[in-house]
């Protein structure tokens, strides 16, 4: 065991990349200011001068009262005429009127040349109508807002406890569990097959046990994953809070914490660990590298996540429950049954174990088999 553990923290430090993941992080970063920083400062800049025809004086009172900085440099015409005009002389790019015609509300952008700035236009045409379509049909805002925006979703288990950020977070996670899975294929599958190729087995074989080697590469990947997974899914979840796509309370951290942090870590790791043997058992079938077994295997967690994914709302189904405890997809079915309010320790240890004597059997099938590399 003293030798699988050393061949692991080998393996491990190899792949443990400090300077990487700040790398990685920072262009992350990079990405999302950038993507920020044109929204905000080009798009919403865009120098483009737009004109609208106002049907009365109460239109243009409505604009001239507008918070909205965007409706109040719009060039407010009395007729059309005098915007085409304007249009004419290049004193404008486009203006905007509603149609009269039309058998929907409909605004009319017209220009002479094509609009380059059609998203500065939708935004546009998105506040014109929080401020004109109340007052056409005497709305109070409120209420137009309320009918706009229709009806919210919370999802409420028995202890009142809405389960939208949960979701969310489910969702995140089974991302980067198969990312995890998939990198677990490089390392194992991959690495495998191309020490067999040059004779790099070998040497290990003269100083350890089949069952260290292999054990080793396992824990060592294990390791990898773990980090991987803990970064990007705490940077994910940050993000996504900052970004406001979801807000977690206290409570809801706490719960978190208590609840489903450690069910999360062990179905991922008896999942991952799975993966492991049954990549090492693939690899010693495997003669080369190159080959169309190795291009195919990674196909099969794949498949298990896209599977698992499409049916993810139905946790309280049978059929769920089956993907729970066969070996293949327990580690992309098991956190959203986790995350669900009517989850049990106790389906986590059953489930487990039926897990653990999947992965012991595929574990003495890779010993057998490489005992003839």
């Amino acid at each position: 065991m003293d030798r699988a553990l050393a061949l692991a923290k080998f393996e491990f430090m190899s792949n443990f990349n400090i300077k990487g993941d700040a790398i990685s992080f920072s262009i992350i970063a990079i990405v999302l200011f950038l993507r920020v920083w044109t929204v905000e400062v080009i798009q919403d800049k865009t120098p483009i001068n737009v004109g609208i025809l106002l049907q009365d004086q109460l239109q243009a009172e409505n604009l001239r009262l507008s918070s909205e900085e965007q409706l109040k440099t719009l060039v407010q015409g009395n007729s059309e005429a005098q915007l085409q005009s304007m249009l004419e002389k290049e004193e404008l790019d486009a203006y905007i009127v509603q149609c009269s015609d039309c058998e929907t509300l409909t605004l009319n952008v017209v220009s002479i040349d094509e609009v380059d700035a059609k998203n500065h236009v939708m935004l546009l045409a998105k506040l014109l109508s929080d401020a004109l379509i109340p007052l056409q049909f005497s709305l109070d805002p409120e209420v137009y807002k309320q009918i706009q925006s229709g009806f919210e979703i919370k999802y409420i288990n028995n202890g009142e406890q809405d389960l939208s950020n949960s979701r969310i977070l489910t969702t995140v996670f089974m991302f980067l569990v198969c990312i995890s899975v998939l990198s677990a294929f490089s390392l194992l599958l991959q690495g495998i097959t191309s020490e067999k190729e040059e004779k790099i087995t070998e040497m290990y074989m003269s100083s350890m046990k089949v069952q260290e080697w292999v054990d080793g590469k396992v824990i060592a990947a294990l390791g990898i994953a773990v980090k991987g997974l803990v970064l990007y899914f705490f940077f994910t979840a940050i993000a996504l809070d900052v970004f406001g796509f979801t807000s977690f309370s206290n409570q809801e951290l706490l719960v978190f914490a208590r609840e489903k942090a450690f069910p999360l870590f062990v179905s991922f790791t008896l999942g991952f660990v799975f993966w492991c043997y049954l990549y090492a058992f693939v690899s010693v079938l495997i003669d080369k590298s190159s080959t169309s077994i190795k291009n195919a295997a990674i196909l099969f967690p794949m498949a298990a996540f896209g599977v698992i994914y499409s049916i993810s709302d139905y946790v309280a189904s049978p059929f769920y429950h089956v993907f729970s405890f066969f070996p293949m997809t327990y580690i992309f079915a098991l956190p959203s049954k986790i995350m669900s309010s009517d989850f049990q320790v106790y389906y986590l240890v059953a489930t487990s174990v039926v897990q653990i004597l999947a992965t012991i059997l595929m574990r003495q099938f890779t010993y057998k088999h490489l005992k003839f590399i």
